[in-house]
Parts: C-alpha cells; structure tokens; sequence
C-alpha cells in the first residue's frame, strides 16, 4: 500500500510535507518488518508513512505502544464517532502485536469534560461515546498488559493534572500555537476566544509522558513507541523533549480519508464523513459505499480487514 499512502500523503498535505516532517524527526522508512512473510505482508499492507530518526527495525527499548484515537468530533454523541477511530486503533494494535508489548489508549472525554466550557453538562454523552470506543478496542487481541484508559476517570485525570502541573514551567503556551496545524500556518488558538485549548493541549501531550505511562502501567519502561498519524508529530516532539532521554518513538501514519477521498475524514464536510458504525457495510459495497473513489474504497476495505484479522488473533502473538 506504499503508493496508496504516498497518494493520500501528497492528496491531503503536498510536497511540502516531507520537510516540514524532518524538522519533527521524522525522515526514517517505515519498519522493515523482518517477520514471517505473513505478518510482513499484512503490516507492509498498512499505511505507513515513516518514522523517527532514532527507530531501526524493532527497537529493543520499546516497552509500550501508544495509540489514541481522535473523538472530539463526535459531539458528545457516539453515533457521531468517526471511522477514524478504527482505523487509528487497527494501526496501533498491528505494531502492538508485531513487538509483542502492550498497546495503550486514551480517549479524551476527561478534556471534554473539564476544560471545554459547559462541557460537564454533556458528561454522560462523552461517557457513552467512551463506552463506544472502548467496544472497538475490546475485540482486538491483544498482548498481556494492553490497557484504554478514559480521562474522566479519576485516577487519571489525577496522574496527567500532576504531570501538566510539573511541565508548565518546561512547556511555555507559545509552544503550543499551531500545535495540530501543519501546512495552513495558523497559529491556533492563539488570537482566537478558544483559549482553553491550551490546557487541553496540555492534558493531550501528558498522554505521551513518561511519568504518566509508568504510573498508569505500575512499571518502569525502557521507552515507547506513538503510532498515530501525521497530524500529531508537533505534539510528540514536544513531548519527546519533555522526556528526555527516554525514548520517544514515532511511526507515523496517514489520516483516514473522507467519503470524498480529497480531504482527511476529521476535517470532511458532514456528507463525506464516515461514522464508526457506517464503516462495516460500506466496506462491503453497502449502503453509501457504491459510489466511494477507488484510492480510499481501497484504505477502508484494508482497515476492515486487519480489523477483522486483528480481532481473530491473526498476527503474530505475543512472545
């Protein structure tokens, strides 16, 4: 699927991309999956984009992989989650299973909770739209340790306040202007009234921290590895600052298309998105899917399966 990737890559951010990802760290290939021909192929099959300077091969000092899906858009409504979310967790679950350590989640309801204005008064939509993608990520197989973790519970929300409280000195909110914005130079949410995303931005970067992983799990570790897509590769380097020395791997890959195939799904307009609950059928020529592009009919038919794969224990199994 390299050239599908490299497509949607050039569809979504233009040539421009591949500089812009370097000053991230972000210039090394994709894993070489030196696995059985089986695994290698169903990996290579994802959509991969490439990975921190500092990742060759299967890194002995990964000790987890962190993969958390998007659910802002959603609304406080569960039937408004988009596809993304699967196809967030599918990626994530592969690399999981191929090193045969924990994969670890966090689904934001806790930022939507506290820091959006009147966001408590939406508390059991969010808790429901928890509820929702904790179903997905419960049929994945997954090695021993593999944990989602909502950030409306109290216990950690407590372990990321703690650790926003002891980077604020370390991150200044400048740092944070711009910080999911790649290629259109806006600087939000600076000169807007959405301030409160600075501290969401805060709680958001907790969730690659060390301090925060270790306590969650109950146990020291050698390092971690991030699989999400390109849109997040500011947040992780400023998270790799914060940790320092410990490593701080990327392996990016691609957003999920919209319905269109032209703009990622988190940004389509309302008739080209793709629900979470949509995706099945239309990945089998259902309802809405007859009239899809050839190049993301293609992704969601892969998301599909390593989805079912994945749910049946079909990659390779933990050591």
């Amino acid at each position: 699927m390299r050239e599908l990737t490299l497509h949607f890559m050039q569809r979504f951010y233009g040539e421009g991309i591949w500089p812009l990802l370097k000053t991230y760290g972000i210039d090394s290939p994709p894993f070489e999956f030196e696995e059985e021909e089986e695994t290698r192929s169903q990996l290579a099959a994802l959509f991969f984009v490439a990975g921190t300077r500092g990742l060759s091969g299967l890194s002995q000092s990964i000790e987890v992989v962190v993969a958390s899906p998007c659910i802002d858009h959603a609304e406080a409504e569960p039937r408004r989650l988009a596809a993304t979310v699967i196809a967030d967790l599918v990626h994530g679950a592969a690399i999981s299973r191929l090193l045969s350590v924990p994969l670890v989640s966090f689904i934001g309801t806790g930022q939507e909770i506290r820091l959006v204005p009147r966001g408590a008064e939406r508390a059991a939509g969010w808790h429901r739209v928890a509820e929702r993608v904790l179903s997905v990520f419960e049929t994945l197989e997954l090695p021993t340790g593999s944990r989602c973790f909502v950030s409306h519970d109290e216990v950690v929300w407590a372990v990321l306040s703690e650790t926003v409280e002891r980077d604020r000195t370390r991150l200044p909110t400048v740092a944070l202007n711009g910080l999911y914005h790649l290629r259109d130079g806006s600087a939000f949410p600076a000169g807007s009234p959405f301030r409160y995303y600075y501290e969401y931005y805060r709680y958001n970067l907790a969730c690659y921290r060390q301090p925060v992983l270790e306590h969650l799990l109950g146990r020291p570790l050698r390092g971690m590895l991030v699989v999400e897509n390109v849109q997040q590769v500011k947040a992780v380097a400023l998270a790799r600052r914060l940790n320092g020395q410990w490593p701080t791997e990327h392996l990016v890959t691609v957003p999920a298309p919209g319905r269109a195939g032209d703009e990622r799904a988190t940004r389509a307009a309302a008739q080209d998105r793709l629900t979470i609950d949509e995706l099945p059928s239309c990945c089998e020529m259902g309802e809405g899917g007859e009239d899809w592009g050839r190049e993301h009919r293609a992704f969601w038919e892969k998301i599909c399966h390593s989805w079912q794969e994945l749910s049946r224990g079909s990659f390779r199994r933990e050591r």
